[in-house]
C-alpha cells in the first residue's frame, strides 16, 4: 500500500512525501519536499487515548463480572475517533474486583485482535477521599502491595497506577511499584513538595490535571503548582471544554507547553450513547448532550466525547500547530509508556498506526497496524 503526496506531521515538522507500507509497518518514506502541499492531506500518527474507561456500551470494570458482551462493539469505534492505542481504565472497585479483572483480562485480549488495547490503567482504590470524584468512597484504601505483586505476575502488558502521595505509606511505595508501573500522582490533596518527592520517587504523570488535584495556590501550593514547573512529570488533560475551561486549556497550552501534556479522554461506557441514566463502577451516573454526572451530588464523572472532538477542543482553544498535537496526542503518551521505539511518530519501520486528516483535523480514515479500520 502506498500513499502519494502526502503531508507526514511529525513532533517536529511537516513535509511532503511517498510512504510505503508493507505488512504492520510503515516500510519506506521517499521525500519530495520539507514543505506540505496545500491539496495534499496529511499523515499523523494514531491517536493514543491512554485514560479511558469505555464506550459505545461497555467498560473495562466489566471485566469484574466476566461481561463481555459490548467489547467488541467498544473496539470496533475506536477507528472511528482516530485512536489506534487505548490504555484501558478502571475506576475504584473492590480488591476481590481487581483479581477479576486482571484474571479475566486474557479472554478480553482475545477479543481484542488487532492490539488496540494495550494495558491497564488502574485509577483506583488507591487514592483520596477528599478528592475521591467519582469513585466509590467506602473502597479506597491504600497500596495494596500483595495485589499489584499479583497483577503483574498475571498480566504482562502496560499497567499506570493512580496514587494519592499523601495517604499513609503511600509516598515511600511510589519508589516499589514505580518498576512495574507507570505511576500517576492524582485524586489528591497533596502539597506540591509531596508531589515533587513523587516525581523523585519514581512518578511521571499526573492524573487528569486540574480535576480532583490540589489547585493553584499562592499559599499552600499544591499538585497545580508543581505540574507549572519545568520538570519531567507529564500532565494529563482532559480536553472536552467540561472538565478545563477552554481559557485554561490555553494558560496551559502556554506554561507547560505541549511536550508534557498528554491528552485524553478519561471517557465512560455511554460514550456513543443516548442520553440516559448509567453506570460507573458502583455508582449511578446521568448522561447529558456532552457531559456526565454523578446522580447523587451533581459531580462530573467522566467525558462523553470521542478522542477526535478532544483534538477539536484543544485546537479551537490555543490554535496549536498540528506537530505540536501530534506530541499531545500520540508522541508524549507512547514516550511515557516506553512505547516510542515503534508508536507515536510516522517512521520507517514504525507500526503502521496513523490517520489520515485535512488541515482542519477532519478524520478521513484510520489505519491499525497497516489495515483500515475507519474510513469517513
Amino acid at each position: 500500500m502506498q500513499f502519494k503526496r502526502i503531508n507526514v506531521v511529525t513532533p517536529d515538522n511537516i513535509y511532503l512525501a511517498d510512504v510505503v507500507i508493507k505488512g504492520n509497518k510503515i516500510s519506506k518514506i521517499k521525500k519530495i519536499s520539507n514543505k506540505p502541499a496545500a491539496s495534499a492531506k496529511y499523515m499523523m500518527p494514531g491517536f493514543i487515548d491512554s485514560h479511558t474507561h469505555g464506550g459505545y456500551g461497555w467498560d473495562f470494570n466489566s471485566l469484574a463480572r466476566n461481561d463481555l458482551k459490548k467489547a467488541k462493539d467498544y473496539l470496533n469505534n475506536l477507528g472511528s475517533e482516530g485512536v489506534t492505542t487505548v490504555i484501558g481504565t478502571t475506576v475504584t472497585c473492590s480488591i476481590k474486583d481487581l483479581y477479576a479483572i486482571s484474571k479475566n483480562w486474557k479472554k478480553f485480549n482475545a477479543l481484542d485482535k488487532e492490539g488496540l488495547v494495550k494495558g491497564w490503567y488502574i485509577e483506583g482504590p488507591f487514592i483520596s477521599k477528599e478528592k475521591k470524584g467519582a469513585h466509590d468512597e467506602t473502597l479506597i484504601c491504600q497500596i495494596n502491595t500483595k495485589v499489584l505483586d499479583t497483577i503483574k505476575r498475571e498480566n504482562k502488558f502496560i499497567k499506570i497506577l493512580a496514587v494519592a502521595p499523601e495517604i499513609k505509606n503511600n509516598l515511600e511505595l511510589i519508589k516499589k511499584v514505580s518498576k512495574d508501573y507507570v505511576v500517576a500522582i492524582g485524586h489528591s490533596a497533596c502539597s506540591a513538595d509531596l508531589a515533587l518527592e513523587s516525581l523523585v520517587n519514581g512518578a511521571s504523570r499526573i492524573v487528569h490535571l486540574y480535576n480532583q488535584t490540589s489547585k493553584f495556590d499562592h499559599r499552600n501550593p499544591g499538585i497545580v503548582n508543581m505540574a507549572f514547573l519545568d520538570t519531567p512529570m507529564n500532565c494529563e488533560l482532559v480536553s472536552d471544554g467540561f472538565h478545563v475551561n477552554k481559557l485554561v486549556l490555553k494558560n496551559t497550552y502556554d506554561i507547560i507547553k505541549p511536550d508534557r501534556i498528554i491528552i485524553i479522554t478519561d471517557s465512560l461506557s455511554c460514550k456513543g450513547l443516548p442520553k440516559g441514566d448509567y453506570m460507573l463502577g458502583t455508582l449511578n451516573i446521568h448522561k447529558f448532550d456532552d457531559i456526565a454526572r454523578l446522580k447523587d451530588d451533581n459531580t462530573i464523572a467522566g467525558s462523553v466525547k470521542p478522542y477526535i472532538e478532544h483534538l477539536h477542543t484543544f485546537l479551537e482553544a490555543t490554535h496549536c500547530s498540528l506537530c505540536e498535537l501530534t506530541k499531545m496526542s500520540s508522541y508524549n503518551a507512547a514516550k511515557n509508556l516506553k512505547l516510542d521505539n515503534k508508536l507515536g511518530i510516522i517512521k520507517e519501520n514504525y507500526l503502521a498506526d496513523f490517520v489520515i486528516v485535512d488541515s482542519k483535523l477532519n478524520l478521513y480514515e484510520t489505519y491499525k497496524n497497516g489495515k483500515l479500520i475507519y474510513k469517513k
